[in-house]
């Protein structure tokens, strides 16, 4: 096992160290992805400068003196600006976000036991132009129902340090009737993802096993001690980090341009289930190139496979298949387990496929002898 890694290792140096030698990989790829990022970087700045600096949200002037929702906002570094009529204010201003009106209701906060959900003492109607806002309009309204229970547990003799651990505040921000911030499913981010780093796989891969087997380059590396199981891993996995930088600084550009339109913050689990599945299309492209006779049947045969697995996602993303299914299964993926179960079913995959290319490999000579055949 020691042996098999350190040949791994080393393999997947060399391998890394070619592809990021390869014009194309940068022509193509690596540096126009760089180029997104100042781009947007200078666009987001210019709309930033354009809305000014200060994020300005209305709010009610005849809010409950208990509840001390402009302080909350200011400690948010949000602006908060008080007007008898929030509704109008906000159609002819240009804050970021508004509270419009609120009810008071008969609950305390919370409860031993907690309360339901809708027993709040505050109720809100509000909207937001951006995520960010949004987000911080939330804490502020939760820090502003905290001060004041606080403030009531003081007065009457409790210590808030300690009830408030079982006594937790539950106020909502509602924006019904209004436009809010657009929503991007992780699930359908995470298999167009896929599929674009599919298409980076296709053209690393499809075309240099069959110039590697007609230069002796397989032939030379497995007459080595070199398992070849170390030698397809390495391969795969060289791919996926390229893949993975690709993805970054693409990934990056998108996200500082729409961060605060557009919610795109992915779960932890998702970058690890997106490159997995990118391996599972990886390892195919790689059988495919050594399985193959010429350099036409495999783009042939991986484009076919291309296609059948975004048809895949598209179907799983639609039906809401399992996602423990390899590679389609990111497509459906909705909490933190199903992405680490995509993940792991994707590894197992690549697992399966490299072990069968490898068995190939051996069984079949034919596969690695160099020259025209």
């Amino acid at each position: 096992m020691k042996a098999w890694l350190r040949a791994l290792r080393v393999l997947t140096s060399l391998e890394l160290r070619r592809f990021l030698r390869t014009p194309g990989v940068y022509r193509y790829l690596l540096v126009p992805g760089w180029m997104i990022l100042p781009i947007t970087l200078l666009v987001a700045t210019a709309v930033l400068t354009t809305d000014g600096f200060s994020t300005r949200v209305v709010i009610p002037r005849d809010l409950p003196d208990d509840l001390p929702l402009a302080e909350a906002l200011m400690a948010q570094g949000l602006e908060p600006v008080m007007v008898a009529d929030p509704s109008q204010e906000w159609q002819s201003s240009r804050a970021r976000g508004a509270f419009l009106s609120y009810e008071v209701d008969d609950g305390l906060f919370g409860a031993l036991p907690p309360l339901e959900g809708g027993d709040a003492r505050y109720r809100f109607e509000a909207v937001a132009l951006d995520v960010r806002t949004r987000d911080l309009m939330n804490a502020a309204v939760r820090e502003a129902g905290t001060a004041t229970l606080e403030g009531m547990l003081a007065a009457s003799g409790g210590d808030p340090a300690r009830d408030l651990q079982s006594a937790p505040v539950t106020l909502d921000i509602e924006a019904e009737g209004a436009s809010g911030p657009v929503t991007v499913s992780a699930a359908s981010l995470a298999a167009y993802l896929v599929w674009l780093l599919g298409l980076v796989g296709y053209l690393l891969l499809v075309g240099g096993p069959v110039a590697d087997r007609n230069d002796g380059v397989i032939e030379s590396v497995l007459t080595t001690p070199t398992p070849p199981t170390a030698y397809l891993t390495a391969r795969v996995l060289a791919v996926t980090i390229v893949q993975g930088i690709a993805g970054f600084v693409l990934y990056g550009g998108v996200y500082l341009l729409l961060s605060s339109r557009i919610s795109l913050l992915p779960p932890l689990g998702a970058p690890a289930a997106v490159l997995a599945a990118a391996s599972v299309l990886n390892a195919g492209y790689l059988a495919l190139g050594i399985l193959s006779p010429s350099l036409k049947t495999a783009s042939n045969a991986a484009g076919m496979l291309w296609l059948a697995a975004s048809m895949g996602m598209a179907a799983s993303a639609l039906s809401g298949a399992p996602s423990w299914v390899p590679l389609t299964g990111v497509a459906s993926a909705m909490t933190a387990t199903h992405w680490w179960q995509s993940t792991a079913s994707s590894v197992v995959a690549v697992v399966i496929v490299v072990a069968a290319t490898a068995r190939a490999l051996d069984r079949r000579p034919q596969l690695k002898i160099g020259g025209d055949r």
